[in-house]
């Protein structure tokens, strides 16, 4: 007889199986946009690749993977691997470059513009 952590183990695997499948299948039919998902987003409409948006998106996907490998790696230990105190350091530094980034587009640089233009017309 199967236990009942057992039984719930195999249940929110195939949740999370359907689940991943679901993005999956919505992602190459294009029913998720991703049109826009590296470029920057300015009021001047000037839709360029995203260097913060490229770097982050790469950082992450890299660190999830190797999380990934190692989580196959303690298959049957029952227990998840720790995460790496660098690897976090790394991630968040990464996050913050990106957030910085958008705080600037945001707060910093039409304040900028505003004072050269003010300046030049001086």
């Amino acid at each position: 007889m199967l236990s009942v952590t057992l039984i719930i183990r195999y249940v929110v695997l195939g949740f999370l199986i359907s689940l991943a499948a679901i993005i999956a299948v919505r992602l190459l039919t294009g029913s998720i946009n991703t049109s826009g998902l590296l470029r920057s987003k300015s009021p001047r409409k000037d839709e360029t690749v995203s260097p913060a948006r490229v770097q982050l998106l790469i950082f992450t996907l890299a660190t999830a993977g190797t999380y990934l490998s190692k989580v196959f790696g303690a298959l049957g230990t029952g227990q998840l691997p720790e995460v790496p105190q660098d690897t976090l350091v790394a991630l968040g530094g990464s996050h913050v470059l990106y957030l910085g980034t958008k705080a600037y587009a945001f707060f910093l640089k039409g304040a900028v513009q505003a004072l050269r233009e003010q300046h030049s017309s001086d």
